[in-house]
């Protein structure tokens, strides 16, 4: 018998004090410290760390009385952790030995000492065996004293947990109605601690994931998950009727009854298959089952439909009724039935006119589903044209329709329908005449007969032809003649009338020919030709002699020469032809003819005249002009010893010439010459104008020279003095060397100013604007006058606008600006042009010349 005595109620005690902290009570010190170690123990085998559970113990190993002698227990442990640990509190034991399968945990050693600190905590690692393990405990301290053992090691084994379903999945794995997942959980180390209470699943849905969790006394988790497809609602079943149905309601072939299944949860696994109905009959449906995969289920029944696949029945019925050829249209009245779905149409009675052997009707009849039947009459025959006659007149009249002998008419008949039966015969017309009409009637088979006519025109008298003018034996002097005459005809009228071939112009009987003629006698055959073909004739003798062709070569016509006499030169085509100039002889030779003639000043007409002597007289004529006085020319703008402080200037004048008249630039130049510079000026209408001459400090020499077109020139020159501005003056600023219409106010203003000898502009001054030429006007603020006075503003400035006047010209136009009390004087030109409305009338010469002068307001200047 052992020293040791296991005290159960202790072991129970120390479980219940350490493992659960139920019970508490005051105790000693040594029985605190047991207790909080092994506290400290039950939080490191159930709190941080691996989690850990007991295999042995705790028990309590009491020493008893007697020799001590070990004691060995075994216990078993399924699957040992990494870490165990064996582990002591001592109540008062001094010396043991403690072992684990063999292997010395505790020796005595190790309790020396511990009875002054009562209880105590110890504790060692220890390695386990999987199955059966052995604890050995030996006591050798005092009796009554004991230690209480546990052994402990970590629990890494997940528990197990499984899910199932109630009621359990169809074989497809569907519920169609609420599931209950319960679950099962064990563990064979710690122990269970928790399994999931059963879940309740009533959501429709697929793949609905239902999860549990089991928890073993150790802390281990281990989790059972079951998938429940849940489906409580019905599928969707509709049935489609096809072909659909006409407008009429009816099928005329079988029907197909397509099913369509839905469902939003498990799904249809098989549709109902089509169901083709071929039965005659109304009203007709077909019905179907649908099945989800959860079990659920739904029927349906067809719209209601309506087939009929047999072919009504028609007839015909002719009016009239057929027989040999018809000449009236034929009527087919149709009657149709049907003991189906009802005859939907039936074809109207028709009537055919149209024309035609063997024609037939063919009507057709539908029911209402839409079968058709058709049915065709017996052939008839038709014929309600007469028959074609054609006359054909031999000969055939010409392309105006007329014939000019007797005329056969032959008739020609057809029928394209039941035939000919009767056709007329030929016929002959023999009298003159117009609109004459020929008939004969033809019959055809079905009775039907027509009248053929032809309108025949004869006319066999050809037109009466007379020519009037010229007179027969006529002699004429140009190698056209006009011949008149009269021609007509009564019955088909006149077509033509030709001279020598050539086309006549015929008006109202009036007969015309333009004959161009040969050199000496020359006959005129006229022939007239009427509709019908018939011709007449009429002749005359005419003789032809040629007037011989003149030109004077030189000089031009309205050409200008400065001397005389002058040569004047010409060409003849006619080799024996004379020539006279102005009734002098001049001599011919290869054509051309010369001749020095003498000319008055002015305009001279000069006619050559060429003659044959056949009696032919050929003329031509030019106009030339001796000019051998000088133009006259004047300045009239600026005056003579006019003094300016101004760097430049206009030079405005006038230029005639006796000879020519009106001067334009073609007429005449003027040319000016300052401080040995050159400047050509604008030239119009007797007038001429040179805009921006310079001018040198002092007197300034301008001269002024006109040379006509033959080279005749003239002198006249001003005095003009430029001095610098040493005290108050007058300055033009702009409005200078405008142009405009005759009578219109040019664009700008005219402006002058005003400024001291300082050179500040002068405010509240008078300044005179004149005109000084030609009939124009100026107006500042007032009405319009020759002489205005204006005022100058507070820079100085006066203005004044100006109106041309009626006389055009280059610089034809002046107009002066001074002031009292202030040098110089601004000089203003201008150039009237004529407008659109003011040309020149023109007037004949004082010669037989085409030279013309113009006469008009607008066109004179005052004569130098």
């Amino acid at each position: 018998m052992s020293d040791l005595a296991r005290d159960g109620s202790d072991t129970a005690t120390a479980r219940s004090s350490v493992r659960h902290g139920c019970r508490f009570r005051a105790l000693p010190l040594y029985l605190v410290l047991a207790l909080t170690s092994i506290a400290a123990f039950s939080a490191n085998a159930f709190g941080a760390g691996p989690p850990m559970y007991t295999v042995y113990g705790p028990r309590s190993f009491v020493r008893s009385t007697g020799h001590s002698s070990p004691v060995s227990e075994t216990f078993t442990v399924r699957s040992p952790g990494s870490t165990s640990t064996l582990r002591i509190v001592n109540h008062g034991i001094t010396s043991a030995q403690v072992a684990v399968n063999g292997q010395v945990v505790f020796e005595p050693p190790d309790f020396q000492g511990s009875d002054k600190i009562d209880p105590l905590l110890m504790e060692r690692p220890v390695v386990l065996r999987s199955g059966a393990n052995q604890l050995t405990v030996e006591l050798q301290s005092g009796p009554g004293n004991h230690l209480t053992i546990e052994v402990v090691t970590t629990d890494v084994i997940a528990p197990r947990i499984s899910a199932a379903a109630n009621p359990p999945a169809n074989t497809a794995g569907w519920n169609n109605a609420d599931v209950t997942v319960t679950f099962t959980c064990a563990d064979d180390e710690s122990g269970i601690a928790a399994c999931p209470a059963p879940v309740l699943v009533s959501t429709e849905g697929a793949q609905q994931i239902v999860s549990g969790t089991a928890v073993d006394k150790a802390g281990n988790t281990a989790v059972a998950s079951l998938t429940v497809n849940l489906d409580k609602t019905a599928p969707v079943v509709t049935a489609t009727v096809s072909p659909a149905a006409n407008a009429n309601g009816w099928n005329n072939g079988p029907v197909v009854v397509h099913f369509d299944c839905a469902d939003g949860g498990s799904g249809v696994p098989a549709c109902p298959a089509d169901r083709t109905v071929t039965n005659d009959g109304a009203g007709q449906t077909v019905s179907e089952t649908a099945t989800d995969r959860a079990g659920n289920s739904a029927s349906v029944t067809s719209a209601a439909f309506n087939i009929d696949r047999t072919l009504p029945a028609i007839t015909v019925a002719l009016t009239p009724a057929p027989g040999g050829w018809l000449k009236t249209p034929v009527t087919a009245h149709f009657t149709c039935n049907d003991a189906g779905s009802g005859v939907d149409t039936c074809p109207p009675d028709k009537t055919v006119a149209s024309e035609g052997a063997s024609q037939t009707v063919t009507g057709t009849v539908t029911d209402r589903a839409g079968n058709v039947a058709s049915v065709t009459s017996d052939p008839f025959d038709i014929d309600v044209t007469p028959p074609a006659v054609t006359v054909t007149l031999n000969p055939p009249p010409n392309a105006a329709g007329w014939n000019n002998t007797e005329v056969t008419a032959h008739f020609t008949c057809a029928d394209a329908g039941s035939g000919v039966i009767v056709c007329p015969d030929d016929q002959v017309i023999s009298t003159e005449g117009a609109a004459q009409t020929v008939t004969g009637r033809a019959f055809d088979n079905a009775g039907n007969t027509v009248i053929g006519s032809a309108t025949v025109n004869i006319d066999r008298t050809g037109p009466v032809l007379t020519l009037s003018s010229p007179t027969d034996g006529s002699t004429l002097f140009t190698a056209t003649a006009t011949v008149t005459g009269t021609v007509a005809d009564t019955l088909s009228g006149v077509a033509a009338v030709t001279c020598n071939d050539a086309p006549a112009t015929m008006t109202q009987g009036q007969v015309q020919c333009d004959v161009t003629l040969e050199r000496g006698a020359h006959p005129i055959l006229a022939t007239a030709t009427d509709v019908a073909g018939n011709q007449s004739t009429a002749r005359l003798g005419l003789s032809y002699v040629r007037v011989p062709q003149v030109t004077i070569s030189a000089p031009s016509n309205l050409g200008y020469v400065s001397m005389s006499p002058t040569t004047v030169t010409g060409t003849v085509d006619d080799p024996t032809a004379t020539v006279t100039v102005n009734s002098i002889a001049a001599p011919v030779m290869n054509g051309a003819f010369s001749i020095v003639l003498p000319l008055a000043e002015g305009p001279n007409v000069i006619t050559a005249s060429a003659n044959t002597a056949e009696g032919g007289v050929g003329t031509a004529s030019v106009t030339v002009t001796l000019d051998t006085t000088p133009p006259h020319v004047t300045i009239t703008s600026p005056p003579d010893q006019f003094v300016t402080t101004e760097a430049s200037i206009s030079i405005a004048g006038s230029v005639n010439d006796i000879v020519v008249g009106t001067v334009n630039d073609q007429q005449a130049q003027v040319k000016l010459e300052v401080s040995a510079r050159e400047f050509v000026a604008q030239v119009s209408n007797r007038t001429f104008l040179a805009t921006a001459v310079p001018l040198a400090l002092g007197p300034n020499t301008i001269l002024a020279r006109a040379i006509d077109r033959v080279g005749n020139s003239a002198d006249t020159h001003i005095i003009v003095t430029r001095r610098a501005p040493t005290q108050a003056q007058i300055k033009l600023l702009s409005g200078n060397n405008q142009s405009g219409t005759i009578g219109a106010t040019v664009a700008a203003p005219l402006v002058v100013a005003l400024t001291d000898a300082a050179g500040n502009p002068v405010a509240n001054e008078q300044v005179i604007f004149k005109v000084t030429q030609n009939d124009g006007l100026v107006a500042s603020g007032g009405p319009p006058a020759a002489t205005v006075i204006a005022t100058t503003d507070a820079q100085g400035q006066a203005r004044a606008q100006w109106t041309l006047g009626h006389r055009a010209g280059a610089g034809g136009n002046a107009v002066e600006a001074y002031s009292v009390g202030f040098d110089g004087t601004a000089l203003f030109t201008a150039t009237g042009q004529q407008g659109a409305g003011s040309r020149c009338r023109s007037r004949s010469s004082r010669s037989s010349s085409t030279t013309a002068t113009t006469v008009c307001r607008a066109c004179r200047s005052p004569s130098p």
